[in-house]
């Protein structure tokens, strides 16, 4: 499965994030695109440790439903609970987000496998190997979304 710790990935999923435009419309959902790239942003700074959020109930703490949901589940599209922290009603400036959060994820993914990990809200403590996969579907998904 592919993972944002890899660079080859990073660099592609970040082409596809640069195709994106303000005005792209979703395909499903509610989010505009602005919100999308806030959204993604909202959760790097939660794993950077710039953004507090608040644990969610545990029954995502299997390591067996983990793996399920990361690796081998499709997302169903607006079926996956979110924290209310990466719910962004007014997110500010496109450009600006979408450079902030390329930094982001680099800043991240410079950290290394081994110290990538951080605790999600949902599932709970992730290793970076776990977290670069699920960041990988978390933007895919998204990306997908608004149809890039």
């Amino acid at each position: 499965m592919p993972t944002m710790l890899d660079s080859r990935t990073r660099t592609r999923m970040l082409e596809r994030l640069s195709s994106l435009t303000p005005d792209t419309r979703a395909k499903w959902g509610r989010m505009s695109a602005t919100q999308m790239v806030a959204h993604l942003d909202a959760q790097m700074r939660d794993i950077l440790g710039e953004l507090t959020v608040r644990p969610r109930p545990k029954q995502f703490r299997n390591p067996v439903l983990q793996w399920f949901i990361i690796e081998v589940m499709p997302w169903p599209r607006g079926k996956l609970p979110t924290a209310p922290e990466y719910v962004v009603a007014w997110p500010g400036e496109f450009a600006g987000l979408v450079a902030a959060l390329r930094a982001r994820l680099e800043s991240w993914a410079a950290r290394g496998e081994l110290d990538a990990g951080a605790v999600h809200p949902l599932f709970g403590p992730l290793s970076g190997k776990m977290l670069g996969k699920l960041l990988h579907k978390h933007w895919s998904h998204h990306l997908k979304q608004f149809g890039v």
